[in-house]
């Protein structure tokens, strides 16, 4: 059984680390004038690493084939493995690109699709980024 002291000091540990996620997201925000969201991290210390779910990504059409969604998910990717933090995004064609031209996209920086050997349950979106597989 856990004491007072230990569980509050978890309570503070994700706090702090739901904290970093926030700022990320905002720091690339404001990096690269996109819109993203990330949430998480979830997980449990039973878990190799912790997972972060990429909720939205989005470049302005007038932004785009200019290489910045590629610097994104690299600049997410380093951040990630140093964390040690998995990654889910769920492909979505709600913003003008199909869904398999984004999923060979997303494949290209090591995301997989969430099922089979690569299935994480923590999550329902389709494509997971594990830097333990890297």
């Amino acid at each position: 059984m856990k004491t007072f002291e230990t569980q509050l000091k978890e309570i503070i540990k994700e706090e702090e680390q739901k904290q970093e996620v926030t700022s990320k997201a905002k720091s690339i925000r404001k990096q690269y004038g996109i819109q993203l969201w990330m949430s998480g991290p979830m997980g449990s210390d039973n878990e190799e690493t912790q997972l972060v779910e990429i909720a939205l990504l989005i470049v302005p059409e007038d932004k785009r084939g200019q290489g910045i969604a590629s610097e994104v998910l690299n600049n997410i990717i380093q951040w990630a493995n140093k964390s040690n933090y998995s990654l889910a995004i769920d492909p979505s064609a709600e913003f003008g690109t199909p869904v398999t031209k984004l999923k060979r996209f997303y494949s290209k920086f090591g995301f997989k699709p969430n099922k089979g050997k690569h299935k994480d349950y923590r999550t329902r979106y389709t494509m997971i980024y594990n830097p333990l597989d890297v």
